[in-house]
């Protein structure tokens, strides 16, 4: 145990000193966290499950070429024998002429400190393959010279390296770590949440996120939910300075959490509406 901690500090410890590239932003982060914190790996209530969210930002602005598109797919597996766990990560933004591939493996290792309630430390590495297509615009169309075989095309691969801490029990769960790490710029995500039953089902869950960029403005996420029990969740989500947003999903069978989010900037003139499509499966017994 000691050899894991020590190991989660170094980590740590760089990634306080290093550059995060660009992150997909889903106003339902609360669903699959391990893509900021690689301590989330294995949180789930289910041992094994699978969770994608895609989202399509800036729908219906001017000039098509600046929308932007995420998808997240994780793949998590939970050891309890063994207390650790393991999370694979795809994330792919696309974003004007830019294309955004991220591989990453999650690792973390958890400490039972009481009934219902673990210390997580997670380690997180891969990388993000990165290209750029600038086709040129030009006044004479056939000259060979600026033909699309001309155009520009930069791919880059960048290496990814991330730490983090999670405290979590059946109603609260708060959490800090440097998520994506390169070169030498401070990145840091915190989160936390508390779920208050009203009733045995019933229960309202306040969350929230924050990123600290050191070269970008910071951003801090504030949601509300309300929900029962493998039923349904309702919610709203404030995006301070950026955006606001609605949300809900249902479960099908108690497996499968559907869930839709329609997210509106205050900062655009055009393009405000973002929308954003959940789904998670809990497959622990399909196995």
């Amino acid at each position: 145990m000691k050899k894991n901690l020590l190991i989660t500090f170094v980590f740590i410890g760089f990634s306080f000193i290093a550059q995060a590239q660009f992150q997909g932003n889903f106003v339902q982060f609360f669903n699959n966290e391990t893509y900021l914190n690689p301590a989330f790996a294995g949180t789930q209530i289910s041992a094994f499950n699978i969770s994608t969210i895609a989202r399509a930002d800036y729908v219906g602005i001017a000039s098509e070429k600046f929308a932007a598109n995420k998808v997240l797919l994780t793949v998590d597996k939970r050891f309890d024998d063994k207390n650790f766990a393991l999370a694979l990560n795809f994330n792919k933004i696309t974003f004007n002429s830019y294309n955004n591939y991220e591989l990453a493996v999650n690792y973390s290792y958890y400490l039972n400190v009481g009934r219902d309630r673990k210390l997580c430390m997670g380690l997180k590495a891969g990388g993000i393959y990165a290209d750029r297509y600038d086709p040129l615009t030009i006044r004479e169309a056939n000259d060979d010279v600026f033909s699309d075989a001309n155009s520009k095309f930069n791919p880059t691969f960048l290496p990814k390296i991330g730490a983090g801490f999670l405290y979590k029990s059946e109603k609260l769960y708060a959490g800090i770590s440097s998520p994506d790490v390169s070169n030498d710029k401070l990145n840091i995500t915190a989160s936390g949440g508390y779920k208050y039953f009203l009733t045995e089902d019933l229960y309202i869950e306040p969350n929230f996120l924050m990123r600290y960029y050191k070269s970008n403005a910071s951003k801090f996420d504030i949601n509300t939910l309300i929900g029962k029990h493998e039923s349904f969740w309702l919610g709203a989500n404030y995006s301070v300075n950026n955006s606001v947003a609605l949300m809900g999903a249902i479960y099908v069978n108690g497996r499968i959490e559907i869930g839709y989010a329609l997210d509106y900037n205050t900062n655009l003139t055009s393009g405000r509406m973002s929308h954003e499509i959940m789904l998670q499966w809990d497959i622990e017994d399909a196995l």
